[in-house]
């Protein structure tokens, strides 16, 4: 099924993010080269179990907790930026910089994985004030309104996922599904800034939110 997703990715036109699921390294490895083959400009990769943990340490699936030298690994296998999804602490974050990620995700799957995880927007602040400068943040969790992209980018990231939305809109609308999605979000986004004296993206800080 694997291979089979990136041959659809590989025949369309357009930047492909290729998220990966915890594996063996040798297994995402192999998965990585998927990725080369479809042209993806970006790798993401899940740090933790994301809601798998009833998997077992045997087989290709098997999950298991990353070293830095096991990350290290990954991003020595590839050209293609590796982004360490997953991160919910300033720690963690820091190790990823060392391991040589291109960058990290804030992201606690949705609360997936733990009911009591944290929320990505009250990590987010002590993260970015570790690495802020030193590697892409991104980050995900209930964005849905320009709003929020709004208040995520003044908590201290750089960019935000919204992929689950993007699904939604693609199965009800198609193209133009996706379309008004973003655009009504761009707009969204455009008001809160003009409301909050914000004027570009560049200069969106944590004072909006005061």
């Amino acid at each position: 099924m694997t291979k089979a997703r990136y041959d659809v990715v590989a025949r369309y036109p357009g930047k492909v993010i290729a998220g990966i699921k915890p594996r063996l390294n040798p297994n995402l490895i192999s998965i990585i080269r998927l990725a080369e083959a479809a042209n993806a400009f970006m790798i993401t990769i899940d740090i933790d179990s994301a809601g798998r943990g009833w998997m077992d340490t045997s087989g290709a699936s098997a999950v298991e907790p990353k070293t830095v030298a096991q990350l290290r690994e990954l991003v020595s296998a590839t050209k293609i930026p590796i982004v360490i999804k997953g991160i919910m602490t300033p720690d963690d974050a820091l190790l990823a910089g060392e391991a040589g990620a291109a960058g990290i995700c804030v992201s606690n799957h949705g609360g997936r994985v733990l009911d009591h995880s944290a929320a990505t927007a009250e990590v987010l602040p002590s993260i970015a004030d570790k690495v802020k400068g030193k590697m892409v943040i991104l980050v995900d969790g209930c964005v849905h309104y320009g709003t929020d992209v709004l208040r995520y980018l003044a908590l201290g990231a750089d960019a935000v996922l919204v992929g689950r939305h993007l699904w939604r809109a693609a199965h009800g609308g198609g193209r133009n599904g996706v379309a008004l999605f973003m655009q009504t979000m761009h707009d969204e986004l455009t008001a809160a800034m003009v409301l909050t004296a914000v004027p570009n993206v560049a200069a969106i800080n944590r004072d909006i939110l005061a």
